[in-house]
């Protein structure tokens, strides 16, 4: 929480948490406004939820994954740009969602 918490607040840019499996936090992390964070298990995955998601928030289950597997989703997390041209109207629609779906 306090990862997603730092994203929404605009304290940093993009998170990182690393966990057993990855999805718990996916899902916890997906609870605060304005975070889009997904589970990631290979480096194919993370490409394209920055690509083509504008994802914020990593989350990687290293007992899932292993060290080296680890390093190659980051390693792709962090150079891979959000390619607003091609999926940015995707990316309004999960804003808009958020924005004007509320609980309940």
């Amino acid at each position: 929480r306090d990862v997603a918490q730092a994203v929404a607040n605009s304290r940093c840019g993009m998170g990182i948490i690393l966990g057993c499996g990855g999805d718990a936090s996916a899902l916890v992390a997906n609870k605060v406004h304005g975070v889009r964070a997904v589970s990631c298990h290979d480096a194919t995955s993370a490409k394209f939820a920055r690509a083509h998601l504008d994802a914020n928030v990593l989350c990687i289950g290293v007992g899932m994954v292993g060290d080296t597997t680890t390093e190659e989703i980051i390693e792709t997390w962090l150079t891979t740009t959000f390619d607003a041209n091609a999926y940015g109207s995707y990316v309004e629609q999960i804003r808009q969602l958020e924005d004007h779906d509320p609980p309940g």
